[in-house]
């Protein structure tokens, strides 16, 4: 009953994600050349995958470049649509590796066991493929790692659970226990067993069809055995690179917070509203929709900064009111001190000297 109820809730958590996450360029560009090299194993040409999806061919040959879910899901479903191979999703988790992860697969690899791995990918997985969750626990003598869909996937659904746990399983070959073997994992799929499966049976854990999740299971006592790879230090800077890339990306913090630290302010200068929303991978339609929902305008949260940018640069008496004005955003200083009676009901200078 245990693992019931923290199922639910967990799949609750999982469920909370927002369909703007799926314009967010999150998804490194090897996931999109693994598509097209699978796909072309297959006879299908780059350009023909990448016909009409609005990616950049030159995009996907820069290491740092990112693609957005909804990109990545477009490409997956066009290969698979024009190779006409259902078992895409084998093809692309068999040749996956942890190079094809960035640095979520350094991350799994570097923790001291497979449940720290796991516990680190569940809390990143997002920075990969937001539209999965992942969750690791044990059930009787079995260690489970479970997925689940955190926004419908519709057409690719099937590939894409095939892709994710036959890659999940084809990382733990490379750091998991020796003794962690092919026998001792399945993969669970809560769908019927497809046609194409009989042909990839040899090259695959043992597959189980109509489960009631999708996991991969092995003995529970792998969980908690030392990682071959294990590296302290890699996996602090691992983690530490993934917590800035989720601040980057607004995920799993406050929105006004998000908003209030991407604002700037002083020597850097104020973003627009415009500039604003491209840092946040909305429109600023949207953007100023959540602000309005908040109570709050694009404007009164520009005047809160500078109001404090102000008072904190008035506590410098070198600096003279033309320069304060002009570091917070004030081309003139008249403006400045209009703003600024505005805000205290007194004039910048009266305030500095007391009398305000």
């Amino acid at each position: 009953m245990a693992v019931i109820s923290g199922h639910r809730a967990w799949r609750r958590r999982a469920e909370s994600v927002k369909l703007e996450d799926l314009h967010k360029p999150a998804i490194p560009v090897a996931y999109g050349q693994l598509i097209l090299e699978v796909a072309a194993d297959l006879g299908v040409a780059r350009a023909a995958v990448l016909e009409g999806q609005g990616i950049n061919a030159a995009v996907l040959d820069q290491p740092e470049a990112r693609l957005s879910m909804l990109q990545a899901n477009q490409l997956l479903y066009r290969a698979l649509r024009l190779s006409g191979n259902p078992a895409l999703g084998y093809e692309i988790g068999l040749h996956s590796s942890l190079t094809s992860h960035g640095f979520i697969g350094y991350g799994l690899m570097s923790h001291a066991t497979l449940r720290e791995g796991v516990d680190f990918g569940s809390k990143f997985l997002r920075l990969r493929l937001p539209n999965l969750g992942l969750r690791v626990f044990v059930d009787g003598a079995q260690g489970v790692i479970e997925t689940v869909e955190t926004i419908p996937l519709g057409a690719v659904r099937q590939c894409m659970l095939e892709l994710f746990l036959v890659g999940l399983w084809q990382m733990a070959r490379y750091f998991a226990p020796q003794d962690l073997s092919t026998e001792a994992i399945e993969l669970w799929f809560d769908y019927p067993e497809p046609p194409h499966y009989r042909r990839y049976q040899q090259r695959l854990p043992r597959l189980r069809f109509e489960m009631p999740a999708n996991q991969m299971r092995f003995p529970a006592r792998f969980l908690d055995a030392p990682l071959k790879t294990a590296n302290p230090v890699t996996a602090q800077l691992v983690t530490q690179q993934c917590e800035q890339e989720l601040s980057r990306l607004g995920y799993g913090k406050d929105f006004l917070a998000q908003v209030r630290s991407l604002l700037g302010g002083r020597e850097h200068g104020y973003l627009s509203l415009a500039q604003l929303a491209a840092s946040l991978h909305i429109s600023s339609r949207t953007l100023k929709r959540r602000l309005r929902d908040h109570g709050l305008s694009f404007q009164q949260l520009l005047d809160e900064r500078r109001r404090r940018d102000a008072l904190d640069l008035l506590a410098d008496p070198t600096l003279g009111i033309a320069e304060i004005a002009a570091r917070v955003g004030f081309s003139d200083p008249a403006n400045f001190t209009r703003a600024f009676r505005k805000w205290l009901g007194t004039a910048p200078s009266a305030y500095r000297s007391g009398k305000g």
